[in-house]
C-alpha cells in the first residue's frame, strides 16, 4: 500500500517577515513579483570586509533587517518616503533620494491621491513664508489634517485601504446630485471624526479639507466641486475653551519651578502672563532684544525693541514690559551673570548631563511644564481640577497656552482697546482680535461693565448730561 504523502508544513502567519528566507545560516530578503516589477531586487543579509570576509548576519538580526526593509518599502509605496541611503543598491533607482516617482506617484492625474500631492506641492507649501508661503506651523498643520482626512474617509488607518482609497477618481468626494442620496463620503468621513477624533479635530479637519476643494474648484477648474462638499455638511463650530488662571496658581508656579530647579519655567509663565505671546515666541526671544528705555514718566524701564511673530509675522516693537515682566527679566540677568558664555535666548534650558545646548525644545519644556504644575498642584489643586463650577471660565486643568487667554481677560478687564491688545500680543490685526473675543470670551464679563459704567458717568457728567437731567 502507497504511503501517502505527507502535508507541506506552513508557515505560521505573522511569525517571520514577508520575503524573508533562511537558507542554512545564508538569510536573504526576496521581493514579491509585484515589488520586483517595481524596481526591488534580491538581498543577501551579510556584511563583507577585507579582512573577515563575508559574515552572515545572525538569525535574529536577520530578521530585523527584513522587517526595517519591508517598513521601507511600504512607505516609499504608499506615502512616498525616500528609502534609506543603506538599502539604495537593492531599491529602485533613485528611490532613496526621491528622484523615482512611486507607485502612488504614478497614479492617474484625477484620482484623489495625485490631486492631494499634487495640492501639497503648491507654492502656499513650498515657498518661504515671505515669499507668499504658508508659515511652516501651518503647512504642517495642513499636511497633517488632509492625512486625518484620508483616514476617516477609509474610517481607519489600514494602509491598503489608503492604497485603493488614493487611487480612486476625484469625483469619489464630490457632493452628491441628490439631497436624500445616502452615498456621502466627506459627510460620512465627518461622522466618523466626531466619534473617534472629537468634535475640535473633525471641524479642523474639514476645515483644511474643504480648502482642497476650494482648490479643486478655482485652480483646478474642476466642475464637479463647483459646490463645495463640505459647505452641505451640517457642522457646528466648536465652543472654544478658555480657561483662566488665577494669581494664586501663577504664584504656585513660579515657586514650584523655583523648588524644582526649573526657573526657567516660571521666567516663562511670568513672561507669558505680562505679553500674552505663545510659548514659542517666549523660548525664541532674543535677550538683545530687551532694552531699558525712558517709560514715559521719565524712569527707565524694560522694553521688547523690534520682534515678529514666528507664526504670522506679525510684527511689533518698543512693547514696555509691565512688573510682573521686569521682575522676570531682572532675575534673568541676574542668572546670566554668572555664566561663562552668555545666552542670546532670554529663556535658557538649566543644564542636565544629558543635555548642555540651553535650548528649550517643545517637547523638553512641555515635560518640564507637566513636572512644575503637578508639583505646584499640592499648593494650589485647581492647577488640575479647575474650581469645580460647572462651565466655569476656571474649570479643567490649567495649561501653559492658557496664559496667552488669561492675559487676554486681563487686558479686557482692564478696558484696553483691541489696538493696544494687538500691539502687545502681536495678534494679526485689530479686527482678528475683536472676532476672537466675541467668539470665546462673550460679550464682557463683570469688570468690562464696571469699567464701562465708570467710563459713561464720568463722560456723561463732564458733557452736562447729569446736570441737565438729574435733579439735586
Amino acid at each position: 500500500m502507497a504511503r501517502k504523502p505527507a502535508k507541506r508544513r506552513q508557515r505560521p502567519h505573522g511569525v517571520l517577515p514577508v520575503g524573508f528566507d533562511w537558507r542554512d545560516g545564508r538569510p536573504r530578503w526576496l521581493p514579491s513579483p509585484t515589488r520586483r516589477a517595481q524596481g526591488w531586487k534580491p538581498c543577501d543579509f551579510v556584511v563583507r570586509s577585507p579582512r573577515s570576509g563575508a559574515v552572515w548576519l545572525s538569525k535574529g538580526d536577520a530578521i530585523a533587517r527584513a522587517e526595517a526593509i519591508n517598513a521601507a518599502v511600504a512607505a516609499w509605496t504608499l506615502k512616498g518616503t525616500p528609502v534609506p541611503a543603506d538599502m539604495a543598491a537593492f531599491a529602485p533607482p533613485g528611490a532613496h533620494d526621491g528622484t523615482a516617482l512611486t507607485p502612488q506617484q504614478k497614479l492617474d492625474r484625477r484620482a484623489i491621491g495625485a490631486l492631494i500631492d499634487e495640492w501639497l506641492r503648491t507654492p502656499k507649501f513650498t515657498l518661504p513664508r515671505g515669499q507668499g508661503g504658508l508659515a511652516a506651523t501651518t503647512v504642517a498643520d495642513y499636511r497633517s489634517k488632509i492625512h486625518v482626512f484620508q483616514q476617516a474617509l477609509v474610517e481607519g488607518e489600514d494602509e491598503k485601504a489608503l492604497a485603493q482609497l488614493r487611487a480612486l477618481p476625484i469625483e469619489t468626494l464630490a457632493a452628491p446630485e441628490e439631497e436624500a442620496d445616502d452615498d456621502f463620503a466627506v459627510e460620512d468621513a465627518y461622522q466618523w471624526l466626531l466619534a473617534n477624533r472629537g468634535h475640535n479635530m473633525a471641524h479642523g479637519v474639514t476645515q483644511v479639507a474643504s480648502v482642497f476643494f476650494g482648490w479643486l474648484k478655482t485652480k483646478k477648474r474642476m466642475a464637479a466641486f463647483a459646490i463645495n462638499p463640505v459647505a452641505l455638511i451640517d457642522r457646528t463650530p466648536p465652543a472654544g475653551r478658555i480657561r483662566v488662571g488665577t494669581p494664586e496658581e501663577m504664584a504656585a508656579l513660579v515657586a514650584s519651578a523655583d523648588a524644582l530647579g526649573l526657573p526657567s519655567i516660571g521666567d516663562s509663565v511670568l513672561l507669558a502672563l505680562d505679553l500674552g505671546w505663545s510659548l514659542k515666541d517666549i523660548l525664541a526671544l532674543d535677550k538683545r532684544r530687551l532694552v531699558k528705555l525712558p517709560d514715559g514718566t521719565g524712569a527707565q524701564a524694560w522694553h521688547v525693541a523690534r520682534v515678529s511673530r514666528a507664526k504670522t509675522g506679525v510684527a511689533s516693537s518698543e512693547i514696555p514690559l509691565l512688573a510682573i515682566g521686569s521682575a522676570a527679566v531682572d532675575r534673568i540677568f541676574a542668572r546670566h551673570a554668572g555664566r561663562a558664555v552668555s545666552p542670546t535666548r532670554l529663556i535658557v534650558r538649566e543644564d542636565s548631563p544629558r543635555n548642555r545646548s540651553g535650548v528649550w525644545t517643545n517637547n523638553a519644556f512641555n515635560k518640564a511644564w507637566r513636572q512644575v504644575r503637578d508639583h505646584a498642584a499640592a499648593t494650589a489643586p485647581s492647577l488640575l481640577t479647575g474650581d469645580g463650577d460647572e462651565g466655569s471660565d476656571f474649570n479643567g486643568a490649567f495649561d501653559f497656552m492658557d496664559t496667552r487667554d488669561t492675559f487676554i481677560t486681563l487686558a479686557r478687564s482692564a478696558g484696553l482697546e483691541a489696538s493696544e491688545v494687538c500691539k502687545r500680543s502681536l495678534h494679526k490685526d485689530e479686527a482678528h482680535v475683536l472676532r476672537l473675543w466675541a467668539k470665546h470670551y462673550g460679550t464682557g464679563n463683570a469688570a468690562v461693565g464696571r469699567s464701562g459704567a465708570r467710563k459713561m458717568s464720568a463722560h456723561l457728567e463732564a458733557s452736562g448730561w447729569v446736570k441737565a437731567l438729574v435733579s439735586g
